[in-house]
């Protein structure tokens, strides 16, 4: 874990290696970022830090997101099976308020878009469980200001 400080406020960075891929959790305050949710043989960041962090501090549920705990972004940097493995533990214990991509919307020519056909295990569950995540959520994007450890709409 390692923690930034500024202010006399903390930023908390906790960096799970999960076999071939990382998750990060990261939180300022009151803002709680996931960036990819992959899963190694012996450890689940849901079941394993999430939860009992959640429970040990008396988070409460959210009654209007199916009784699920709130966060604030989860980020999927691109759904590989390495760094999406535990997103449907994590969506069934977690709403993610902001749920990150690569906006596959956008022009082909984009080279951070999804290109759904490029996925090599399309027909895996979780990369169908994250495309049915997507339905109907708007994906702004955000920046993270450093200096100043907030985040903004761009």
């Amino acid at each position: 874990m390692i923690r930034f400080h500024q202010e006399g406020k903390y930023m908390k960075l906790v960096v799970f290696n999960v076999g071939s891929a990382l998750c990060v959790y990261a939180e300022h305050q009151t803002t709680r970022i996931v960036f990819d949710i992959g899963k190694g043989n012996n450890f689940s960041p849901v079941n394993d830090f999430l939860l009992p962090l959640y429970e040990k501090r008396g988070e409460h549920r959210l009654k209007n997101r199916n009784n699920r705990y709130g966060i604030s972004q989860l980020i999927v940097s691109h759904p590989h099976k390495d760094h999406i493995s535990d997103i449907q533990e994590f969506d069934k214990n977690f709403y993610a308020h902001l749920l990150t991509t690569p906006n596959s919307k956008s022009p082909n020519g984009n080279p951070q878009n999804i290109n759904w056909r490029k996925i090599t295990t399309p027909d895996d569950p979780d990369v169908k469980y994250l495309k049915r995540m997507k339905i109907g959520r708007n994906l702004p994007l955000r920046s993270f200001d450093s200096e100043h450890l907030k985040i903004g709409y761009l």
